[in-house]
Protein backbone atom coordinates (compact mmCIF):
# COMPACT_ATOMS: atom_id res chain seq x y z
CA UNK A 1 0.00 0.00 0.00
CA UNK A 2 1.91 3.06 -1.25
CA UNK A 3 0.07 6.00 0.32
CA UNK A 4 2.62 8.66 -0.69
CA UNK A 5 1.30 8.52 -4.26
CA UNK A 6 -2.31 9.09 -3.28
CA UNK A 7 -4.33 12.24 -3.04
CA UNK A 8 -8.03 11.43 -3.36
CA UNK A 9 -11.04 13.65 -2.50
CA UNK A 10 -14.26 12.47 -0.89
CA UNK A 11 -17.65 14.09 -1.23
CA UNK A 12 -19.47 13.52 2.07
CA UNK A 13 -23.03 14.68 1.58
CA UNK A 14 -25.05 11.98 3.31
CA UNK A 15 -26.02 14.18 6.23
CA UNK A 16 -28.18 16.58 4.26
CA UNK A 17 -29.86 13.83 2.27
CA UNK A 18 -31.01 11.63 5.12
CA UNK A 19 -34.29 11.88 6.97
CA UNK A 20 -34.53 11.26 10.70
CA UNK A 21 -36.21 8.09 11.86
CA UNK A 22 -38.77 8.88 14.56
CA UNK A 23 -37.88 7.48 17.95
CA UNK A 24 -34.47 6.13 16.89
CA UNK A 25 -31.58 7.21 19.07
CA UNK A 26 -28.29 5.72 17.88
CA UNK A 27 -25.23 6.72 19.88
CA UNK A 28 -21.52 6.02 19.74
CA UNK A 29 -20.13 3.71 22.44
CA UNK A 30 -16.60 2.53 23.29
CA UNK A 31 -17.31 -1.20 23.76
CA UNK A 32 -19.95 -3.81 23.00
CA UNK A 33 -21.60 -5.87 25.71
CA UNK A 34 -20.28 -9.22 26.84
CA UNK A 35 -21.79 -11.97 24.74
CA UNK A 36 -21.56 -10.06 21.46
CA UNK A 37 -20.56 -12.00 18.36
CA UNK A 38 -16.95 -11.17 17.46
CA UNK A 39 -15.44 -12.35 14.17
CA UNK A 40 -11.90 -12.30 12.81
CA UNK A 41 -10.92 -13.17 9.23
CA UNK A 42 -8.94 -16.31 8.40
CA UNK A 43 -7.67 -17.81 5.16
CA UNK A 44 -7.52 -21.63 5.11
CA UNK A 45 -5.19 -23.39 2.69
CA UNK A 46 -6.88 -26.71 1.87
CA UNK A 47 -3.70 -28.29 0.50
CA UNK A 48 -1.64 -27.54 3.60
CA UNK A 49 -4.44 -28.69 5.87
CA UNK A 50 -4.77 -31.92 3.91
CA UNK A 51 -1.14 -32.69 4.74
CA UNK A 52 -2.00 -32.73 8.44
CA UNK A 53 -5.18 -34.71 7.85
CA UNK A 54 -7.76 -31.95 8.18
CA UNK A 55 -10.45 -30.62 5.87
CA UNK A 56 -11.28 -26.91 5.91
CA UNK A 57 -14.51 -27.64 7.80
CA UNK A 58 -12.61 -29.61 10.41
CA UNK A 59 -10.09 -26.82 10.77
CA UNK A 60 -12.83 -24.21 11.15
CA UNK A 61 -14.39 -26.27 13.95
CA UNK A 62 -10.98 -26.67 15.61
CA UNK A 63 -10.19 -22.98 15.23
CA UNK A 64 -13.57 -22.03 16.72
CA UNK A 65 -12.75 -24.13 19.79
CA UNK A 66 -9.30 -22.57 20.07
CA UNK A 67 -10.67 -19.02 19.78
CA UNK A 68 -13.64 -19.52 22.13
CA UNK A 69 -11.70 -18.61 25.32
CA UNK A 70 -10.94 -15.22 23.74
CA UNK A 71 -14.58 -14.58 22.82
CA UNK A 72 -13.80 -14.64 19.10
CA UNK A 73 -15.09 -16.73 16.20
CA UNK A 74 -13.35 -17.43 12.88
CA UNK A 75 -14.76 -16.17 9.60
CA UNK A 76 -13.30 -17.88 6.55
CA UNK A 77 -12.37 -15.68 3.61
CA UNK A 78 -11.24 -16.95 0.21
CA UNK A 79 -8.09 -14.89 -0.32
CA UNK A 80 -5.85 -12.76 1.87
CA UNK A 81 -6.06 -9.72 -0.39
CA UNK A 82 -9.05 -8.01 -2.05
CA UNK A 83 -11.66 -10.68 -1.31
CA UNK A 84 -15.06 -8.98 -1.26
CA UNK A 85 -18.69 -9.91 -0.65
CA UNK A 86 -17.60 -11.31 2.73
CA UNK A 87 -20.22 -12.68 5.14
CA UNK A 88 -19.72 -13.89 8.72
CA UNK A 89 -22.14 -15.29 11.26
CA UNK A 90 -24.63 -18.05 11.96
CA UNK A 91 -28.37 -18.65 11.77
CA UNK A 92 -28.93 -18.20 15.50
CA UNK A 93 -27.27 -14.80 15.85
CA UNK A 94 -27.55 -13.48 12.32
CA UNK A 95 -24.96 -12.68 9.69
CA UNK A 96 -22.94 -9.56 9.00
CA UNK A 97 -22.52 -8.88 5.30
CA UNK A 98 -19.73 -6.51 4.27
CA UNK A 99 -20.54 -4.28 1.31
CA UNK A 100 -19.46 -5.87 -1.96
CA UNK A 101 -16.84 -3.78 -3.75
CA UNK A 102 -16.74 -1.55 -0.66
CA UNK A 103 -14.92 -3.73 1.87
CA UNK A 104 -12.06 -6.14 1.19
CA UNK A 105 -9.70 -8.57 2.84
CA UNK A 106 -6.22 -7.25 3.58
CA UNK A 107 -2.98 -9.00 4.45
CA UNK A 108 -1.31 -6.57 6.85
CA UNK A 109 -2.35 -5.51 10.36
CA UNK A 110 -0.22 -2.33 10.34
CA UNK A 111 -0.50 -1.35 14.03
CA UNK A 112 -3.52 -3.46 14.89
CA UNK A 113 -2.64 -5.63 17.91
CA UNK A 114 -0.98 -8.97 17.12
CA UNK A 115 -3.48 -11.77 16.84
CA UNK A 116 -3.87 -13.64 20.10
CA UNK A 117 -4.72 -16.64 17.93
CA UNK A 118 -1.20 -16.80 16.51
CA UNK A 119 -0.21 -19.44 19.08
CA UNK A 120 -3.09 -21.74 18.17
CA UNK A 121 -3.01 -21.64 14.38
CA UNK A 122 -2.29 -24.82 12.41
CA UNK A 123 -0.19 -24.82 9.22
CA UNK A 124 -2.37 -23.50 6.42
CA UNK A 125 -4.30 -21.10 8.67
CA UNK A 126 -3.53 -17.39 8.31
CA UNK A 127 -5.04 -14.48 10.22
CA UNK A 128 -6.12 -11.63 7.98
CA UNK A 129 -7.82 -8.25 8.27
CA UNK A 130 -10.29 -6.03 6.46
CA UNK A 131 -10.00 -2.71 4.62
CA UNK A 132 -12.22 -0.16 2.93
CA UNK A 133 -9.92 0.04 -0.10
CA UNK A 134 -8.96 -2.19 -3.00
CA UNK A 135 -5.25 -2.89 -2.55
CA UNK A 136 -2.78 -2.52 -5.39
CA UNK A 137 -1.22 -5.71 -6.69
CA UNK A 138 1.27 -4.12 -9.10
CA UNK A 139 4.28 -2.09 -7.96
CA UNK A 140 3.75 1.58 -8.75
CA UNK A 141 0.02 1.20 -9.36
CA UNK A 142 -2.10 4.02 -7.95
CA UNK A 143 -4.19 3.01 -4.94
CA UNK A 144 -7.96 3.31 -5.17
CA UNK A 145 -9.60 5.61 -2.60
CA UNK A 146 -11.05 4.41 0.66
CA UNK A 147 -14.77 3.81 0.30
CA UNK A 148 -17.91 4.29 2.34
CA UNK A 149 -18.93 0.82 3.52
CA UNK A 150 -22.37 -0.55 4.27
CA UNK A 151 -22.44 -3.30 6.89
CA UNK A 152 -25.70 -5.22 6.59
CA UNK A 153 -27.17 -7.62 9.16
CA UNK A 154 -29.69 -10.36 8.50
CA UNK A 155 -31.48 -9.69 11.78
CA UNK A 156 -31.91 -6.61 13.93
CA UNK A 157 -28.89 -5.65 15.99
CA UNK A 158 -28.52 -3.41 19.03
CA UNK A 159 -24.76 -2.86 18.82
CA UNK A 160 -22.03 -3.02 16.19
CA UNK A 161 -18.36 -2.17 16.47
CA UNK A 162 -14.94 -2.81 15.00
CA UNK A 163 -11.28 -2.21 15.77
CA UNK A 164 -10.12 0.36 13.26
CA UNK A 165 -6.85 2.05 12.31
CA UNK A 166 -5.86 4.73 9.81
CA UNK A 167 -2.21 3.94 8.96
CA UNK A 168 0.09 6.86 8.18
CA UNK A 169 -2.67 9.50 8.25
CA UNK A 170 -4.62 7.66 5.54
CA UNK A 171 -7.92 9.00 6.97
CA UNK A 172 -8.72 11.76 9.44
CA UNK A 173 -12.14 10.63 10.62
CA UNK A 174 -15.11 8.33 10.08
CA UNK A 175 -18.83 8.85 10.54
CA UNK A 176 -21.41 6.18 11.31
CA UNK A 177 -24.85 6.38 9.72
CA UNK A 178 -27.52 4.33 11.52
CA UNK A 179 -31.28 4.41 11.01
CA UNK A 180 -30.88 7.40 8.68
CA UNK A 181 -29.06 9.40 11.34
CA UNK A 182 -25.53 10.69 10.83
CA UNK A 183 -23.56 10.45 14.05
CA UNK A 184 -20.73 12.83 15.02
CA UNK A 185 -17.43 12.34 13.23
CA UNK A 186 -14.92 10.18 15.09
CA UNK A 187 -11.40 11.54 14.79
CA UNK A 188 -8.68 9.01 13.95
CA UNK A 189 -5.15 9.33 15.30
CA UNK A 190 -2.57 8.09 12.77
CA UNK A 191 -1.28 4.58 13.51
CA UNK A 192 -3.33 4.26 16.71
CA UNK A 193 -6.00 1.52 16.67
CA UNK A 194 -9.34 2.45 18.22
CA UNK A 195 -12.49 0.43 18.82
CA UNK A 196 -15.52 2.32 17.53
CA UNK A 197 -19.06 1.09 18.07
CA UNK A 198 -22.65 2.21 17.81
CA UNK A 199 -25.74 1.32 19.83
CA UNK A 200 -29.44 1.77 19.18
CA UNK A 201 -31.97 0.23 21.54
CA UNK A 202 -34.55 0.26 18.73
CA UNK A 203 -32.33 -1.99 16.67
CA UNK A 204 -30.93 -1.67 13.14
CA UNK A 205 -30.07 -3.81 10.15
CA UNK A 206 -27.58 -1.52 8.42
CA UNK A 207 -24.63 0.63 9.42
CA UNK A 208 -22.70 2.75 6.95
CA UNK A 209 -19.23 4.03 7.84
CA UNK A 210 -18.05 7.01 5.79
CA UNK A 211 -14.35 8.00 5.91
CA UNK A 212 -13.04 11.50 5.35
CA UNK A 213 -9.77 13.39 5.03
CA UNK A 214 -6.26 12.08 5.14
CA UNK A 215 -4.17 10.94 2.19
CA UNK A 216 -6.47 8.18 0.95
CA UNK A 217 -9.52 8.02 3.26
CA UNK A 218 -8.58 4.40 3.94
CA UNK A 219 -8.56 2.24 7.06
CA UNK A 220 -7.89 -1.33 8.12
CA UNK A 221 -10.13 -3.16 10.59
CA UNK A 222 -10.46 -6.23 12.78
CA UNK A 223 -12.64 -7.78 15.52
CA UNK A 224 -16.02 -7.22 13.86
CA UNK A 225 -18.52 -7.29 16.72
CA UNK A 226 -22.29 -7.24 16.91
CA UNK A 227 -25.02 -7.88 19.47
CA UNK A 228 -28.48 -9.05 18.36
CA UNK A 229 -31.35 -6.90 19.59
CA UNK A 230 -32.92 -10.00 21.18
CA UNK A 231 -29.89 -10.26 23.47
CA UNK A 232 -29.64 -6.58 24.37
Amino acid sequence: MKRKNLVIPLLLCAGSALATTAGAAPTMISAVKAGAQVYDFYVLDARKLQKIGLSTNQELAKLATQLAPFGVKPCEILTDLNATGISCGDAANGFIQFGRNEFFSYNSPFDLPPSFAAKVEDPGVTKRYGSNFLATTVIGQIQTPGRAVQYHFTQRMAQFGLLLEAPNSSANAVQFIVNNQVLPAQTLTPNVPVFLAVEDSHGFTDVTIVPSGGATMSYVADHFSYLPLTQF
